[in-house]
């Protein structure tokens, strides 16, 4: 294996792009269906740098440790870099989501990844935590440091709770 890491492809690069982009408006849109394109707006570069970023650490684990990692952990580590790089941002003033539209479109994201495990797995309904739970997940992100291992340390848990374990640990 070679020790230099062997960037994603910008094909690879575009399709994972454009499936957030997807992903995202699917997202505003149901949470405040009144808002228009011109409202909403995404930064390609950061968005891009977000996923080499999560692509350069699959590389990681993949020579210094030896294994892939599972998309659960992927998820984790692509939710930590859209609150870091925040690509997102939502221009109505009025909006409910305009303070923390990254942070919770990560976990919007990372729980997308779980309910398609827990489909994937049969392990029935995916288990709603407390809205209490979600705002206090949203300030952590918001307000707080978090590492990449704190991250998906949090992702296990949340998975956890719905049957979901990781194939790979750190």
């Amino acid at each position: 294996m070679s020790t230099k890491y062997e960037q994603i492809s910008k094909e690879n690069v575009l399709e994972a792009t454009n499936k957030l982009r997807t992903q995202f408006e699917r997202f505003i849109y149901r949470h405040e269906p009144e808002l228009t394109g011109t409202e909403i707006d995404v930064n390609f570069k950061n968005l891009t740098e977000a996923i080499v970023r999560t692509d350069k650490r699959k590389e990681y684990y993949r020579y210094f440790h030896s294994m892939n990692i599972s998309e659960l952990k992927e998820a984790a580590l692509l939710g930590f870099w859209i609150i870091k790089l925040k690509p997102f941002t939502v221009l109505k003033e009025e909006s409910t989501l305009r303070t923390t539209v990254n942070e919770e479109f990560a976990l919007h994201h990372i729980y997308c990844m779980i309910a398609h495990l827990v489909q994937k797995k049969n392990l029935g309904e995916v288990k709603q935590p407390s809205q209490n739970f979600l705002k206090d997940v949203i300030y952590t992100f918001q307000y707080r440091d978090l590492s990449k291992e704190s991250m998906i340390l949090l992702v296990a848990s949340i998975a956890e709770t719905n049957g979901i374990v990781f194939e790979d640990r750190l």
